[in-house]
């Protein structure tokens, strides 16, 4: 959602300014206002070493990224350009048939 708003802060930036970065975009009239923590990746890491695409679960972020890379690529999935997209998308697609599953809706009620 930075990056949409234009709001993505620098590797160089202060604090001071990654917090204006954010309060920016969470004030913006641009955005829905709803924002949400990022789910676990305790079920894709799980996934991941049952199919031995990593050697354990408490891989690297880095390790895990390729892993997912490579699931998504064998199975048809989106390619994304985030951590938090690719597995947004694989618990997508894991969690698919779950009678309690919450998927996002464009409508307000």
């Amino acid at each position: 959602m930075l990056r949409k708003l234009g709001e993505l802060p620098n590797h160089d930036d202060s604090a001071a300014e990654v917090c204006r970065h954010l309060r920016s975009a969470l004030l913006s009239s641009r955005s829905s206002g709803q924002w949400q923590l990022p789910p676990s990746d305790i079920a894709v890491r799980k996934l991941l070493l049952r199919s031995n695409m990593v050697d354990k679960i408490s891989a690297s972020r880095e390790q895990i990224m390729h892993a997912m890379r490579r699931l998504a690529a064998m199975n048809g999935l989106p390619t994304m350009k985030t951590y938090n997209g690719f597995l947004w998308q694989l618990l997508l697609t894991l969690n698919r048939n779950d009678p309690q599953r919450r998927d996002a809706c464009d409508k307000v009620w």
